[in-house]
C-alpha cells in the first residue's frame, strides 16, 4: 500500500513537472508587438481629451473577440516627458463607466476600469523579474456612485502600498453613449526617486481593459494588452517585448497592434447587426431561430440593458460554433425583471443569515473547496478554505457559530492555502505562496515590516537541513511568532 502510493505521487509530480516545463516552454515564446510611447509634443493638459496628443504610437483597437470590434473594445495610446509618464485609453462599451469600486476596498475589478503593470528599471529585462522593487501597478475607475475617478498605485509583486503624489486621472463618456476615454499622468517622481527609462530602451509592460457589467458589480471580459490573464499573480505571464520608449515622435503605425476583423466562412451567414428599442430596462434574453423555427444561436441571456436602442453583434455561426448558411432566420427577444431568490432556511450553514450582507457577517467562507484548517483562541474560532471568490477565505467565528469578521486572501498570495495559527493578537495563514497575517480582533491586514508585508515562499535554500535557531535567523517573522507551529511545518514540508 505504501509504495503503491509512493509510486503514485512519483506519477503526479512527473507529470506536474511536465506541465511545467510545457508552460514554461509556451512562455518562452509568449511574444506581442511592443507598446510605443512617443515624446509628448508640447504641454499636455488632462482633460480627457487627445487634441493635444502625439497618437502616433496607438496600440489597437483590441477586443477579446473580433465579432465586438465597434462594440466592446480598446486602443491604448502613451507618451513621455521630463516630468511625467501619460497614458489615454480610448473605449468602445455599450455600458460606458458603470463601477461600485471605491478606493478604499481597491476593488476596480468592480466594473469598468484599467490595470497597467510595468517595471522602471530596464535592467530588470522583458519580463521583469518577480522580486524586483521598481514594478509598479497603476488600477484606474470612475465611481459611478460617487461621480468620480478612483485610483491606486502600489509596488513590487507583494502589492505594497505606494503614494500617488500629483497623478492625474480624467474620465469622459461619449456623448453618443457608446464609449469613453481615461487621460492619465503621473509624475516620474512619484513612480520612484531614482528610477526611469531612457529613450531607446524596453521596459516590462502590460496592461488591461476590464468591461464591466451593467450593474457595477464586476467584469465580463478583460481586453488584455502584453500578459495573460493571471499577470497579476506572476511576471513570467507578461508577454515580450514590453514596452518601448521611442525617442521621437510621429512614428509609423502598426496595424500588428490591432485584433484583426473577424473573417466569415465561405457560403455562410455575413456578420449582421440585431437592432432594437427596449421600452424599459430589464434582462434580456435574445436568440435566433432558422426557418423550421428551431434554435440555433443563443446571443444573451438575462443581460441587464437599459431603455433605449441596443444593438447585438451575431456572427452567422451557431451555438456549436458551425458556419450557417444564408437564408432568412428570425431572432426572438424576452425582456423581464428576471428571477429573484427569496430566502427561506439555511442548512449546515453557519453564517447568520445564510446570505450575503452589507456588514460583511452574512453567508459563509469561500465557495471553493473545503475548510483546510481551523484555530482557536479566547476570542473565537477561525475558519480557513483553501481559495475563495466572492467571499473572504478566512473567517472568524464566535463560540455560537456566529460570523464576527470575514477576510479576502491577498491579490499577491492568491495561491491554495495550507494552515493558519493564532496567538490572540495576529492570526496567521500559510499558503503555497508564503505567509500573510490579520489582526484577530477585526480582521484588518497587518503587514509583517512596511516593506515587506508577507514572507515569501519558497523557504531560503537549505531550509530543510537548518537548525530551528538558524531558521530564526534566516526568518526573522519565525521568532516574533513563536506560536506558529503549524506553519513551520507547512515550511519544513514543502522546503
Amino acid at each position: 500500500m505504501f509504495e503503491a502510493g509512493i509510486k503514485r505521487r512519483r506519477l503526479v509530480m512527473s507529470i506536474v513537472a511536465l506541465v511545467a516545463l510545457l508552460m514554461a516552454a509556451a512562455r518562452l515564446v509568449a511574444a506581442d508587438e511592443p507598446f510605443v510611447l512617443v515624446p509628448a509634443p508640447g504641454k499636455v493638459v488632462v482633460d480627457g481629451k487627445p487634441d493635444d496628443w502625439d497618437l502616433s504610437g496607438a496600440y489597437g483597437p483590441r477586443t477579446f473577440d473580433a465579432e465586438f470590434l465597434g462594440e466592446y473594445d480598446a486602443t491604448f495610446y502613451g507618451m513621455y516627458d521630463d516630468t511625467n509618464l501619460y497614458l489615454f485609453f480610448h473605449v468602445h462599451d455599450a455600458t460606458p463607466l458603470v463601477n461600485k469600486g471605491i478606493v478604499e476596498e481597491g476593488n476596480y475589478w468592480a466594473g469598468d476600469s484599467i490595470e497597467v503593470r510595468f517595471s522602471l528599471n530596464p535592467e530588470d529585462g522583458v519580463p521583469p523579474k518577480q522580486d524586483s522593487p521598481d514594478i509598479r501597478h497603476i488600477a484606474l475607475w470612475y465611481n459611478s456612485d460617487r461621480e468620480k475617478p478612483q485610483y491606486k498605485v502600489q509596488a513590487t509583486m507583494k502589492y505594497n502600498a505606494w503614494p500617488d503624489t500629483g497623478l492625474q486621472v480624467v474620465f469622459r463618456k461619449w456623448e453618443d453613449g457608446r464609449g469613453w476615454d481615461c487621460e492619465m499622468a503621473v509624475p516620474w517622481n512619484t513612480l520612484s526617486e531614482t528610477q526611469r527609462p531612457k529613450p531607446g530602451e524596453y521596459i516590462g509592460w502590460c496592461m488591461a481593459v476590464l468591461m464591466g457589467n451593467q450593474p457595477g458589480t464586476g467584469f465580463w471580459r478583460k481586453i488584455n494588452v502584453l500578459a495573460n490573464d493571471i499577470n497579476y499573480q506572476s511576471t513570467s505571464e507578461w508577454h515580450t517585448p514590453g514596452a518601448f520608449f521611442s525617442p521621437t515622435g510621429k512614428v509609423a503605425p502598426n496595424p500588428k497592434t490591432q485584433t484583426p476583423p473577424a473573417t466569415t466562412a465561405p457560403g455562410a451567414v455575413p456578420i449582421t447587426h440585431i437592432e432594437y428599442t427596449l421600452p424599459r430596462a430589464g434582462e434580456v434574453s435574445l436568440a435566433v431561430y432558422n426557418p423550421q423555427g428551431r434554435m440555433v444561436r443563443t446571443l444573451l441571456v438575462a443581460e441587464p440593458q437599459d431603455a433605449g436602442p441596443q444593438r447585438v453583434a451575431w456572427d452567422g455561426y451557431d451555438d456549436d460554433g458551425n458556419p450557417l448558411p444564408p437564408r432568412e432566420y428570425r431572432w426572438k427577444l424576452a425582456v423581464g425583471d428576471g428571477v429573484r431568490a427569496t430566502y427561506v432556511m439555511g442548512l449546515l450553514n453557519g453564517g447568520t443569515p445564510k446570505y450575503p450582507t452589507a456588514d460583511g457577517k452574512g453567508s459563509w467562507g469561500g465557495i471553493w473547496g473545503n475548510v483546510v484548517d481551523t484555530a482557536a483562541d479566547e476570542s473565537g474560532v477561525y475558519l480557513l478554505w483553501e481559495m475563495e471568490e466572492g467571499q473572504g477565505a478566512l473567517v472568524k467565528i464566535d463560540p455560537q457559530g456566529m460570523v464576527i469578521w470575514k477576510q479576502h486572501i491577498p491579490q499577491a498570495l492568491a495561491a491554495y492555502q495550507s494552515c493558519l495559527a493564532s496567538n490572540g493578537e495576529y492570526v496567521v495563514v500559510a499558503c503555497g505562496r508564503g505567509l500573510w497575517r490579520v489582526k484577530a480582533s477585526n480582521g484588518e491586514y497587518a503587514p509583517f515590516t512596511a516593506k515587506d508585508p508577507y514572507v515569501q515562499l519558497p523557504p531560503p535554500d537549505g531550509w530543510k537541513d537548518l537548525k530551528p535557531e538558524e531558521r530564526v535567523q534566516r526568518v526573522p517573522e519565525l521568532a516574533r511568532l513563536p506560536f506558529l507551529s503549524a506553519v513551520e511545518q507547512h515550511l519544513t514540508g514543502i522546503a
